[in-house]
């Protein structure tokens, strides 16, 4: 996410701001826990894949948010709007914003979109009115929105645990083309836990995160894994097939993401990665496909 300067002084201040998608590099569920939710552990990656919201002040209580894009809540049930709300009570500061937003990351597709404009928002709005919050306490108010908003909130590479709100940092993964394809069938995260049961896991190694190690990311595409990703295959077969179609087009890796739609394929070459996009826009004229690149805060690293 880019921020611009801080201008206190400023009677209008509007800008432009990125928010970022995210994929899943490996996902496991540890179990329910008492408060209903699952524990996870999943390693998430930011990429350069974003919506891109526009941001403006707007006179003290109100608080705006506008998403023409179908199937997209606006207003007061939008997790952008909750997260201005949150901010603005939290912060006891005196002001209102407008947000619209342009939506380019699918809803419903894993790939954090809501979050991330929520996290967008609180972000810009923290650097808006002088830092009432400092990243710990930005993070902590974030997780009442969502699992995901404290990564996003964070926007580098993490190991997310607990119900996905505790992180610990990791370093950036090595380059790699990403082509996603959504398969235009939205993935309820609900229904996707439903569907998982640790019987079906239990028989399946699970690939662990190995933390102690100098370079967790030295097998990039081995570490490949997702729980939730069968049982959604079951009931989204277009996933299943969308995955088959990266990978017969030279993926060197490819899970859906989260608890889907989306699925990500990892390419080493631009060409070969081109040739994926052009297989799987073939495949089905339904789905979304896009073309994108981990992204790095201080720049991609040397391949």
């Amino acid at each position: 996410m880019r921020f611009g300067p801080h201008l206190p002084n400023r009677r209008f201040f509007l800008e432009k701001v990125l928010a970022r998608a995210k994929v899943n590099l490996t996902l496991h569920v540890k179990g329910k826990r008492a408060d209903g939710f699952h524990e996870v552990e999943t390693a998430m990656v930011p990429v350069e894949l974003a919506d891109t919201l526009e941001v403006s002040d707007a006179p003290e209580g109100v608080v705006e948010v506008f998403c023409p894009a179908p199937g997209v809540p606006e207003g007061e049930a939008n997790l952008a709007h909750k997260a201005a709300v949150l901010f603005f009570a939290e912060s006891g500061v005196s002001g209102g914003v407008r947000v619209t937003i342009d939506k380019r990351i699918p809803a419903g597709a894993g790939l954090g979109g809501g979050s991330s404009d929520a996290a967008c928002v609180l972000n810009w709005l923290n650097v808006r009115y002088g830092r009432p919050f400092g990243p710990k306490r930005l993070e902590e108010l974030s997780a009442r929105l969502g699992s995901d908003v404290p990564f996003f909130v964070r926007g580098t590479p993490a190991l997310a645990t607990g119900r996905g709100e505790i992180l610990t940092p990791l370093p950036d993964p090595p380059p790699r083309e990403l082509v996603i394809v959504f398969p235009g069938v939205s993935s309820s995260t609900a229904e996707a836990y439903s569907r998982h049961t640790l019987a079906l896991t239990s028989r399946e190694k699970v690939h662990r995160l190995p933390l102690s190690e100098s370079d967790p990311f030295a097998d990039l595409e081995g570490m490949l894994a997702n729980d939730l990703e069968s049982a959604v295959i079951a009931a989204i077969p277009a996933v299943g097939r969308a995955k088959a179609v990266l990978v017969s087009a030279g993926a060197g890796g490819a899970l859906m993401s989260g608890s889907g739609s989306s699925v990500f394929g990892l390419f080493t070459d631009g060409e070969t990665a081109g040739k994926a996009v052009r297989q799987a826009v073939e495949a089905d004229a339904s789905w979304s496909v896009f073309r994108t690149r981990f992204f790095y805060r201080g720049g991609a690293p040397a391949r």
